[in-house]
């Protein structure tokens, strides 16, 4: 691949073509050339642009920009096949008329969450990234629109009832856009830290916990995901309170997800797979009355069948079906259906 560098010599510029290859599996630099100082080149450059030109001959390049385009262009387009800035701009109210913008909630909230998953950058930050990429283009706004301040005006209309409503329907949109085969759900939990004040009360997700970075010494938040296991689409997701461990969290994301995020054609009995920190039997219970089975880790010294009697945690499991146990070296899984 070719390209032009710079290199810094007494404080001054100088412009080189290089081409570049993998030598033993390494990029490296396999050819150089020096073209001279950097305003010299530029200004030749520039002369050659406004010289006349031979008959047939190509007119020189004189400007090239450089945009993201490919995952840019493909959450723009995927907001727009769901509808995602009109679905929140149906929930959320519109800004004050004295902070107001050409650009609505929806749309702030779409802009921030297409950085997020393409390139998280701050609010601050945000302008220059946009304006190296596409949406530049195909949603054009203004630097000023896109300071942090204006997010902040805008974000700020978002409050907690807006998040079940937009959630609801923006899961069954992703239905209708992309049929799923809900045979297997995958459940998995992971945490957050943020750097937010210790003695800042507002908030009250936050906690303190045992965090997955080893950032004990920060409050984090806590996210429970639920996808499908054929593409890895999201069903459902709930965050709540960093000091709730795993074990206890099951349950009231189990609510949610039966209340509002399985189809009303998923199968009569769905599979859930869980980690070894999920196993318990209330847990278990609570799988088996909304009709779940389950494959799950469970952790050394659990008793090969939860339904026999044994520590206290499971004595109340008489009646259930047995979970069958199998075992390959350190490792445990627990196939059941109760």
């Amino acid at each position: 691949m070719s390209s032009l560098i710079t290199k810094w010599k007494k404080n001054k510029p100088y412009l080189y073509w290089v081409r570049s290859a993998r030598v033993e599996g390494k990029p490296r630099i396999v050819e150089q050339i020096y073209l001279g100082p950097r305003e010299r080149v530029l200004e030749q450059l520039r002369t050659q642009g406004t010289g006349a030109l031979h008959p047939g001959a190509t007119p020189p390049l004189q400007t090239v920009q450089t945009r993201e385009f490919g995952a840019s262009a493909l959450f723009s387009d995927l907001a727009q096949d769901l509808g995602l800035i009109d679905l929140i701009n149906a929930h959320v109210p519109p800004a004050p008329a004295r902070r107001r913008t050409s650009l609505s909630v929806g749309h702030y909230l779409t802009l921030a969450a297409v950085n997020r998953a393409i390139w998280p950058k701050s609010k601050r930050a945000f302008a220059e990234w946009y304006q190296e990429t596409v949406l530049s283009r195909l949603a054009p706004t203004a630097s000023e629109e896109l300071s942090s301040q204006r997010f902040w005006d805008h974000m700020n209309l978002f409050e907690s009832h807006h998040f079940d409503l937009i959630q609801r329907e923006l899961l069954t949109r992703i239905r209708q856009r992309f049929p799923l085969r809900e045979q297997f759900l995958i459940y998995d939990t992971t945490n957050y830290y943020t750097f937010i004040h210790t003695f800042n009360s507002r908030p009250s997700l936050p906690q303190r916990g045992r965090n997955k970075q080893k950032r004990h010494d920060l409050r984090q938040l806590s996210l429970a995901l639920v996808v499908d296991e054929e593409r890895g689409l999201p069903l459902y997701y709930r965050c709540y309170e960093g000091h709730v461990t795993d074990v206890v969290a099951l349950s009231a994301s189990l609510c949610g997800m039966i209340r509002q995020g399985l189809p009303p054609q998923a199968p009569a009995r769905l599979t859930c797979v869980l980690d070894k920190g999920n196993v318990s039997f209330d847990n278990f219970q609570a799988l088996h009355q909304a009709q779940f089975s389950f494959l799950a880790a469970s952790f050394p010294g659990a008793p090969a069948d939860v339904s026999a009697p044994g520590p206290a945690r499971w004595k109340a499991g008489q009646g259930v079906c047995p979970v069958r146990h199998t075992t390959r070296r350190d490792r445990r899984q627990t196939l059941g259906e109760l």
